[in-house]
């Protein structure tokens, strides 16, 4: 069943009336390797606070952001909170912001809703382990001064950015993740996140992309 859906999937790819749009760098590269015609149109960015951060919480504060009602989500939120956030050497002390579809319970756990818009660098999570392309929390994440972990590499959609490999991190266990914790306690080098964070608007402007989009996406260039 799987192989009839993907030969019908590759000619529907292949028709000359269909034009093949994609977000992340990762998609157009695949695409592009199996013989597709491909336009990447990388999300905008949401809004982004006023302020850079000038301070850290000890131990820094997380945000897990998104929703997670499709099974995949649910599956690795679960997992987050089993094998990352309850063995974490932390887990007694974080504070831990969240949305309210997110079903973990961890002490000091807090409803998104609540996240002060003060000036405070906080840790963003992206739960998921299954592979795909752009993460549009991680935009949120960055928008709202936010570090980003994941189980899943994303670098490669933050290619060229300057400082990207601090502050777009991979953990894959409690001791990886408490490592990437521990390592932001401190933090003092505000030049570099605010030219990382100031890089990725630049990227991911919401503007540039609504242009792209209706102002010649889909020609034949």
């Amino acid at each position: 069943m799987i192989g009839m859906s993907r030969l019908y999937e590759r000619r529907l790819l292949s028709r000359n009336n269909v034009r093949i749009l994609v977000l992340s760098l990762r998609e157009q590269r695949i695409l592009e390797e199996a013989g597709f015609k491909v336009k990447y149109l990388p999300p905008g960015c949401p809004q982004a606070r006023p302020l850079l951060p000038t301070n850290v919480g000890s131990p820094p504060e997380l945000v897990v952001s998104g929703t997670f009602g499709w099974s995949f989500k649910r599956r690795d939120a679960a997992w987050l909170e089993r094998a990352i956030l309850q063995p974490s050497n932390f887990s007694s002390v974080l504070r831990m912001f969240s949305d309210a579809t997110f079903n973990g319970s961890i002490p000091g756990q807090t409803d998104l809703e609540k996240l002060p818009q003060d000036q405070t660098l906080r840790v963003g999570i992206v739960p998921d382990r299954f592979v795909t392309g752009m993460k549009l929390k991680v935009l949120w994440y960055i928008a709202n001064n936010c570090v980003v972990l994941s189980p899943r590499g994303l670098g490669e959609e933050f290619s060229n950015v300057p400082h990207a490999d601090r502050f777009v991190r991979v953990f894959s266990d409690v001791r990886s993740f408490d490592g990437l914790i521990s390592s932001l306690e401190g933090f003092e080098d505000w030049d570099a996140f605010a030219q990382f964070r100031a890089a990725c608007l630049k990227r991911f402007d919401w503007t540039a992309r609504a242009l792209d989009v209706f102002g010649g996406v889909f020609s034949d260039d």
